[in-house]
């Protein structure tokens, strides 16, 4: 709910001012640099805005990079896109003498990963935009100045075997017995500590370079600032959350740094909790008013009967990570039948829709467009809590 009524579009904003750049599901930083090879490789071998195009193009990289670390090293390519099925299938790609890379260019066929821009377009265009990475584009992704020159760092580390990579995409064909030394160049585990490239990415992460990069920083060091003040103790997500809300350890020492960034993070969660707690009412009120079948007995009937049954709000951090499972709330039956509300709910649901009327504004249009062109990603949710509506093809009015 929070994606079609754009409950949670603040809070991205805010996020995205936070730690620019990186997110939960931007697991492993050579990504980066690869990425901004593959946008490279695209620019200079295929000259084409063509989005069915790029799709293909960026599908097949991204299978043959997984395909190629997995063959290096099986143990370090754990989180990688398409592990999975390289996992599953490896026996009898091993067997073969040729890897076909064309079997990923549909992503409605069973392949190495179902997302139709594959792991760069689901969740990490928008993170490269955000830092400058890329260049804002309303079709496929234009490489920026600094992606430019990273692109170019990752191809001295790789060596050789960068040209082997853009032959495979091209051609749809790898060698099997190509894949393993691709792999031990140019794969996520084998950056040179010494190299150009691992200068490049340290400062990306480390927050060198403009107030996006100290935003970054900051909240790292805030964070650290959390850890040192545990002394030892357990490190637990809710309870870093609660302390830079409230501004309390959890052994209730006050949590008070001198850091610019912690009204950011409070707002943030201010805002996660106003979007938990608006979603645990609407689900509650739609639940309620599917069940009711007659009138009301007086129109002074409150929501106070949904509010004795429903979940309670009284642990709201521990409410906001559960919300993603929808496990506190009310199931939402389809289609309620309008028609049977009592007064008092249609009054609510036209209060609702007078809301979603405000959201559908100027800047929530700007934020929807953004999510469809740019990839939307997952904010504090674990992967597997991570919900999206069904997407559908946008386009400015």
């Amino acid at each position: 709910m929070g994606g079609r009524l754009g409950l949670q579009a603040t809070s991205v904003r805010i996020y995205r001012g936070l730690v620019p750049g990186i997110t939960n599901v931007t697991n492993r930083l050579r990504y980066y640099s690869f990425y901004c090879w593959v946008v490279l490789a695209y620019e200079r071998h295929e000259h084409a805005d063509d989005k069915n195009r790029w799709r293909r193009f960026i599908r097949r990289a991204e299978a043959l990079y997984a395909l190629a670390s997995y063959a290096a090293s099986t143990a370090e390519t754990g989180g990688m896109a398409g592990r999975e099925w390289v996992e599953k299938e490896w026996p009898t790609i091993e067997a073969s003498n040729q890897a076909d890379l064309t079997l990923h260019d549909d992503p409605k066929v069973e392949n190495y990963l179902g997302a139709a821009r594959g792991n760069f377009g689901q969740f990490y265009v928008a993170s490269m935009i955000d830092v400058g990475l890329l260049a804002k584009s309303r079709g496929v992704p234009l490489i920026g100045p600094d992606g430019r020159i990273l692109a170019r760092a990752f191809e001295a580390s790789s060596g050789d075997v960068a040209k082997l990579m853009a032959d495979a995409v091209l051609s749809g064909t790898v060698s099997v017995s190509d894949l393993a030394p691709i792999g031990q160049a140019a794969g996520p585990h084998v950056i040179s500590d010494e190299s150009e490239e691992m200068r490049l990415l340290r400062n990306f992460i480390e927050g060198r370079g403009g107030r996006l990069g100290s935003a970054r920083c900051n909240s790292a060091w805030l964070l650290l600032e959390y850890l040192r003040r545990l002394d030892g103790g357990r490190y637990d997500e809710e309870g870093a959350r609660e302390a830079f809300y409230n501004r309390v350890m959890p052994d209730g020492s006050p949590f008070q740094p001198r850091s610019p960034i912690l009204l950011g993070w409070r707002a943030y969660e201010a805002n996660e909790l106003c979007h938990s707690a608006l979603a645990a009412l609407f689900n509650g009120m739609m639940a309620t008013a599917a069940r009711l079948r007659r009138p009301a007995p007086h129109r002074g009937t409150s929501l106070r009967c949904f509010c004795s049954r429903g979940p309670s709000l009284r642990d709201c951090f521990r409410c906001s990570s559960c919300w993603a499972t929808r496990s506190c709330l009310p199931a939402m039956p389809p289609n309620p039948a309008n028609p049977h509300l009592p007064p008092h709910l249609r009054e609510v649901c036209s209060i609702l829709a007078a809301g979603l009327l405000r959201l559908r504004s100027r800047a929530a249009e700007e934020a929807a467009r953004e999510a469809a062109d740019q990839g939307e990603r997952g904010l504090h949710f674990p992967a597997p809590q991570r919900l999206d509506a069904n997407r559908t093809n946008r386009r400015p009015a």
